[in-house]
């Protein structure tokens, strides 16, 4: 099975972005990587890239609810309208895309969609151990963001009883 990897522009971001006066949110300022910088010997310089990965394949073919190619778009739709602060470190991430598959596949091909598994291939040379680092990150985000709003009500709170 083959895959293409769609690589995503700043504007992109910003379609995924709901732009508000007074604030910085990340798909207003976090950077994407062209294909050139992508193809181009040198390292990129980001601590974390983050890249979507489109299918859900295996879920279907195990027999479970499909739904999870779209998990990525519902993420970068969330993350792109997060508000830029100091608990984050945004210089440190970019933007890659995501890597979709280049043909579809109905639920009722069971076989088919496990041949196709077995068949998938990234169209970029990662082992599983960076793709896991970006997996953990993605969580990692999460409880960070959980627990600086927690931290944030909690100072707005002991203001107001100021």
């Amino acid at each position: 099975m083959s895959t293409v990897l769609e690589f995503y522009s700043p504007k992109d971001l910003l379609h995924r972005t709901s732009v508000r006066e007074g604030e910085t949110k990340l798909g207003q300022i976090l950077p994407t990587i062209s294909e050139a910088d992508f193809n181009a010997n040198g390292p990129l310089n980001y601590r974390f890239v983050i890249v979507g990965i489109e299918e859900d394949y295996g879920v279907r073919a195990n027999l479970g609810r499909g739904g999870a190619d779209k998990a990525f778009q519902a993420f970068l739709q969330h993350f792109c309208n997060l508000q830029d602060n100091r608990f984050f470190p945004s210089y440190s991430v970019a933007i890659l895309g995501a890597v979709v598959p280049t043909r579809s596949i109905d639920d009722d091909h069971v076989e088919a969609l496990r041949e196709a598994t077995a068949e998938l291939m990234l169209p970029f040379n990662v082992s599983l151990n960076e793709l896991r680092t970006v997996v953990l990150f993605l969580l990692l985000l999460e409880v960070v963001t959980t627990t600086a709003t927690a931290v944030l009500k909690a100072q707005l709170k002991r203001m107001e009883t100021l």
